[in-house]
């Protein structure tokens, strides 16, 4: 079985937890390609983009950091959904991001 989010009366649904709007964050580095890191409610993927940019920071690897991005929103649900389960997919909301 694999991981979906649902779209239900205009809020994201998934594994018991329900949301207006959704963020992910991913690496797009241009060598290694596009790596999903995390996604769920923008409350918490936010959290968690800032430890990690802080991090990153404190080992002076800040570098690393400019490839990371964070898109949140009401993002396309079946878009979203490839993302997950598709290794290296690219989201067509990540291009207008």
């Amino acid at each position: 079985m694999s991981f979906q989010y649902q779209l239900e009366n205009g809020k994201y649904s998934w594994n018991g937890h329900e949301s207006e709007e959704v963020a992910v964050v991913y690496d797009d580095d241009p060598i290694g390609g596009l790596v999903l890191l995390k996604h769920g409610s923008p409350q918490q993927v936010e959290l968690w983009w800032q430890e990690a940019r802080k991090k990153y920071i404190e080992l002076e690897l800040g570098s690393f950091f400019r490839y990371m991005r964070l898109v949140q929103g009401k993002l396309d649900v079946d878009e979203l959904n490839k993302s997950i389960s598709c290794s290296g997919y690219r989201p067509t909301f990540l291009e207008a991001a």
